[in-house]
């Protein structure tokens, strides 16, 4: 049994990575309000999954006694691939929570790599990070 734990702690953070290559594609996609909204919606989530006692387990509906996460993740992230904007919302803000959650204090470099990506989402998503979209801005069609 231990065995087994220590090789799904091991391939968890390739899981991750592609989940993450994909996340970022749905997300470099999204058209700027939505990303706006999601951003909003992500907080929210990061901040009910903190009030939880284990918060990386927000959002399972199972939880295996040989792996320390629970199945949100991959759950979030087959709602983030619906056509549907509310439910690819959700999907991606449970997916961001969760996973933000679940890689915060991980000890290996390649969970911390995941965070990393996680806060770059976020600062994206809130507009204090990445590309800026200036067509949306009121003033950058007004002549000096």
């Amino acid at each position: 049994m231990r065995f087994i734990t220590r090789f799904y702690e091991m391939t968890r953070p390739l899981a991750l990575m592609r989940q993450t290559r994909e996340v970022a594609q749905i997300i470099y996609g999204m058209p700027r309000l939505q990303q706006r909204e999601l951003a909003t919606l992500a907080q929210q989530e990061i901040d009910i999954a903190a009030e939880q006692p284990v918060p990386h387990l927000h959002g399972s509906k199972s939880v295996s006694e040989d792996r320390p996460w629970g199945d949100a993740a991959e759950l979030a992230l087959s709602r983030a691939r619906s056509n549907v904007a509310q439910l690819r919302n959700r999907g991606l803000a449970l997916w961001l929570a969760t996973v933000f959650h679940e890689t915060r204090d991980a000890p290996q470099s390649s969970m911390q790599s995941v965070h990393r990506e996680v806060l770059g989402f976020l600062g994206l998503l809130k507009g204090t990070y990445g590309k800026r979209d200036t067509s949306s801005n009121v003033f950058s069609d007004r002549v000096a």
